[in-house]
């Protein structure tokens, strides 16, 4: 199967090119080590963390989930998560989701280091979580 470009720029949500602040947990891969298969990008602009989870439905199927919220405490996230999928495969051409996003569930993270926290999940599960390093 022949490749082909794809162009591609870093998403600019609330300032790209701000200067970071002091305290902020680290942008980048944060996952639990006992628990692969499941992940979350976070990256923080100006005040505002955009956070990605990737995981799998009930019937296995992938899934992402979005949340992007104001921060201005940096140690603790409440908020919401809107949910992505049945979009565009990793070859085909351009699809939107097959449903409008839907926020579906509350999480919050408590950052106690600028690597590690704990996240509560829907039914107030509890998973700690840490910045994966590469």
């Amino acid at each position: 199967m022949a490749g082909r470009a794809v162009p591609i720029q870093r998403f600019d949500f609330n300032g790209v090119n701000a200067p970071p602040r002091q305290g902020v947990p680290e942008s980048g891969w944060w996952w639990n080590p006992a628990e692969s298969g499941r992940g979350y990008f976070i990256e923080w602009q100006n005040g505002t963390l955009d956070m990605a989870g990737f995981m799998y439905d009930d019937a296995g199927n992938p899934i992402w989930y979005l949340v992007v919220a104001d921060t201005p405490d940096p140690a603790v996230l409440p908020s919401g998560w809107t949910r992505y999928a049945n979009g565009q495969t990793l070859t085909g051409t351009y699809k939107p989701p097959s449903s409008p996003p839907t926020n579906v569930a509350p999480v919050t993270i408590q950052f106690d280091s600028t690597t590690t926290g704990t996240m509560t999940l829907p039914g107030n599960k509890s998973i700690r979580i840490e910045r994966q390093p590469f």
